[in-house]
């Protein structure tokens, strides 16, 4: 997957959800039905809704695989913010 290192895009990845819940079925199978993730269809984008179904499924299977989820809401991700991005990622990579 080509993320940038020396921008921002790694945490605009994050922002519509599919990434998150892909990466927490990566940790844990079968955590998340994939069925269940809202995907973009060709050139059509997921709109605002959509993506804040998918950040929601994602914290809530992030929450129970066991990661410590104190006060992290989807909002977090949909503006991007670093710490809360990288600190929810580092306790998927752990698992």
């Amino acid at each position: 997957m080509p993320i940038k290192t020396d921008d921002k895009s790694l945490f605009a990845a994050f922002k519509d959800g599919i990434l998150l819940c892909k990466l927490i079925n990566i940790a844990m199978p079968g955590t998340i039905d994939p069925r269940a993730i809202n995907v973009n269809k060709g050139d059509k984008k997921i709109n605002i809704f959509k993506e804040k179904e998918n950040l929601v499924l994602g914290l809530k299977s992030a929450g129970g695989i066991g990661c410590i989820m104190v006060s992290i809401t989807h909002s977090h991700f949909s503006e991007g913010r670093a710490h809360i991005i990288l600190g929810l990622l580092w306790q998927i990579l752990k698992i």
